[in-house]
């Protein structure tokens, strides 16, 4: 292991990301809601960073640098990515007709840091919660002409992107063994239905399937279930093998998915995208 990892010192941005939860928390402290959301982001920020610790430590890449400033950078981009959720929340608590981008907020927020001002810090950040597209469209990105910094910036975003979901899988695990009130920030207050043909056909053509527009709780499962086609690194599926993550997703299908007959499809192609992505290292 690359001892340079474990010796990143990052106690003062763990105390940022500290600071706006609290601030945020205080400023939404009548809605119950809002204060059960924003706890859940502020554990699931500490959990992302355990999942991107993990992945610092176990992928070639990163655990065999010796280039201290790409470590660190690497770690502070999963550490705040979340950052914004907590603006988010206050600002969905003043208006919650709005919509807001808390990708986008992140990054708005660590730009006022010179010392995080970064494009291998902001650029990951800032499209963490898109399509991987939208990171190779953006114009900050398409004007660096460095390739080193821009595999950099690669590198980076896939780590921030894989240790995200892996993170929010564990959650959701924990939360359903649990069946905590969590789960209602995971699959909101929709009926079982059979989930939109789109939502099936996406998922079973092995495509991400769209969010935001959600009608029954099996849709918001293919969503998450679809995020597997998304990981990056092996060490990733490993950090989701290795903590029973996978294994609880045949139990939500069972309940979220009414149907018999699309029940079987949907696991054959959850074991089809496990074996796929365990084929990727």
């Amino acid at each position: 292991m690359n001892t340079a990892i474990t010796d990143i010192d990052t106690t003062n941005e763990e105390k940022i990301l500290k600071e706006y939860y609290n601030h945020c928390v205080e400023k939404v402290a009548e809605n119950n809601f809002l204060v059960m959301y924003a706890k859940e982001k502020l554990r699931h920020s500490y959990q992302v960073i355990g999942a991107g610790n993990y992945i610092l430590k176990h992928e070639k890449i990163f655990a065999q640098s010796k280039d201290n400033d790409f470590l660190r950078s690497a770690k502070l981009a999963y550490l705040f990515h979340d950052i914004g959720r907590f603006t988010e929340i206050e600002k969905h608590f003043s208006s919650p007709e709005q919509k807001y981008d808390h990708s986008v907020l992140s990054y708005e927020i660590l730009k006022t840091y010179s010392e995080y001002a970064k494009p291998e810090i902001l650029l990951p950040i800032k499209h963490h919660g898109h399509m991987i597209d939208n990171l190779y469209k953006d114009e900050d990105y398409q004007a660096i002409t460095d390739a080193t910094l821009k595999e950099r910036i690669n590198q980076i975003a896939f780590l921030v992107r894989d240790a995200d979901k892996i993170a929010n899988f564990y959650l959701l695990k924990t939360a359903w063994a649990k069946q905590a009130p969590e789960l209602s920030l995971f699959f909101y207050d929709l009926p079982i239905i059979r989930p939109k043909q789109k939502a099936f056909d996406q998922y079973l053509n092995h495509e991400m399937v769209d969010r935001g527009q959600e009608t029954s709780k099996g849709e918001t499962l293919l969503n998450y279930l679809s995020w597997i086609y998304d990981l990056n690194y092996q060490s990733s599926f490993e950090f989701c093998q290795r903590n029973g993550v996978f294994s609880i997703f045949y139990q939500i299908i069972d309940a979220y998915i009414p149907d018999d007959t699309d029940k079987i499809k949907v696991k054959k192609q959850f074991e089809k995208s496990i074996q796929t992505t365990n084929m990727k290292g």
